[in-house]
């Protein structure tokens, strides 16, 4: 341990040594990039800086003749970005202070990119390295926590300018005996050896995402969808809510969630997201608004996004027209067997309730419309239908994550969603229950 702490106590001396350097009159730093076998319908590799649900690029380099990607930044505080052709997949990279950078890569597996010469970087990557290794350990292994605690102790008394970083990813230490209480104690004390209130270097952590988002992802397995939210509310409580932790921590969440398919937790806090930073947009907001919409698709109480197409008359329809109604959306096709099996008793409660404030706008799936008009007829579907005639990859499907059929929707007289995948008898027993018979 002496001799982790030399060495680490030495590390931060030459950042120090390296910074003053480095500080004279020059404007701008280089950041070189060898990447080998890059992706063809991308143009240019991009700077990412990582601001909340994603990266936003700040400055992007197309291919010379000599391979390279090519940066010319302005020279200030060291700070984590992001490299990446997209922000799907981004190397973390440490710019600002050191004049040049030079960084190789395969573009399939971009963030195990490796920097040459430059002492921050290789400071990061090590630390990266040693806390995945506690990360994928034993968590609950007493040699273990103590050490781990320890080298995040060495990293903040060496100055290490990424001691938070190594605070952020190290997993928490389950300290009770009971445990049916571990995931309570998670899900509340995750994050309880940060001091988010106090210390602003919190701000521009990438790590405060992903923290976040592995937190989501521990806790997703292991309790109720309202813990997840309750929980994660808490930790949010932790963090200014005017921080930039405050919007790193909660776009981790969501990326956490969404990962996992927990579309209910992922609405909760994409609604939050949403109403606090629509105005103070970074490009995040059109594509979370698309994300949260899709959500509304199986979370009851969310306004289903609209759906418009063409009819089989070749006119257009739209799902908005039936606002005021009580509207059941049938993904169906005339090729599918047991969609038109369920026809007959959908054909039942059309006409028993559609007198009462019911209708029905048929998806089809079809690929043919001369399938697709005659199976409406032969099965006398005498409600509203619209297709794109895109078989499986119709939009339409994509909108609603459809990706078998028969599926169903029950939207209310407002556009929320009700229920989803009612049929047969649940879904008469439900429309009973809705219009009081």
């Amino acid at each position: 341990m002496h001799k982790l702490l030399s060495i680490l106590v030495f590390l931060g001396l030459s950042v120090t040594a390296m910074q003053a350097q480095t500080s004279g009159n020059a404007k701008n730093i280089r950041f070189i990039c060898n990447v080998i076998d890059p992706p063809s319908e991308f143009d240019s590799l991009r700077v990412y800086e990582y601001k909340g649900y994603s990266a936003r690029s700040i400055a992007g380099a197309a291919r010379a003749s000599d391979g390279t990607y090519t940066f010319v930044l302005p020279k200030g505080k060291a700070k984590i970005y992001g490299l990446g052709f997209n922000d799907n997949n981004l190397m973390r990279v440490v710019l600002g202070e050191e004049p040049e950078v030079k960084l190789w890569a395969n573009a399939a597996f971009i963030d195990r990119a490796r920097t040459l010469g430059s002492i921050q970087n290789a400071a990061l990557e090590n630390i990266t390295r040693r806390t995945s290794a506690y990360q994928n350990g034993n968590w609950n292994d007493p040699k273990g926590i103590k050490e781990r605690y320890a080298y995040v102790d060495s990293l903040k008394n060496a100055k290490s300018p990424f001691w938070r970083s190594a605070n952020l990813l190290m997993p928490p230490h389950f300290e009770g005996k009971d445990v049916n209480r571990e995931s309570e104690y998670y899900g509340l004390n995750w994050f309880n050896k940060i001091d988010f209130a106090n210390d602003r270097g919190y701000d521009e952590l990438p790590e405060v995402y992903y923290a976040f988002s592995a937190y989501a992802g521990r806790i997703a397995g292991m309790t109720t969808e309202d813990n997840m939210k309750a929980w994660a509310d808490a930790q949010l409580k932790r963090i200014p809510e005017n921080s930039g932790a405050y919007r790193l921590a909660l776009g981790g969440l969501l990326r956490g969630y969404q990962q996992r398919h927990l579309n209910n937790v992922f609405a909760h806090f994409a609604k939050q997201y949403l109403d606090k930073y629509r105005n103070s947009n970074y490009g995040e907001i059109e594509a979370l608004e698309y994300e949260y919409s899709k959500a509304g698709t199986s979370t009851p109480g969310i306004t289903a996004p609209d759906l418009a197409g063409m009819t089989p008359d070749s006119a257009t329809y739209a799902l908005s027209k039936l606002r005021g109604k009580v509207v059941l959306v049938d993904f169906w096709a005339s090729w599918c067997g047991p969609c038109r099996r369920e026809n007959p008793a959908v054909r039942g409660l059309y006409a028993k309730y559609k007198d009462k404030g019911f209708d029905i706008l048929g998806v089809s799936l079809d690929r043919d419309m001369n399938a697709w008009r005659k199976a409406i007829a032969d099965d006398r579907l005498e409600w509203h239908h619209i297709s794109d005639l895109k078989g499986w990859q119709s939009q339409h499907a994509a909108t609603y994550s459809v990706t078998s059929i028969p599926q169903t929707l029950l939207i209310d007289r407002e556009g929320k969603l009700i229920v989803r995948n009612l049929r047969g008898e649940s879904l008469a027993a439900k429309l009973a229950e809705i219009f009081g018979e």
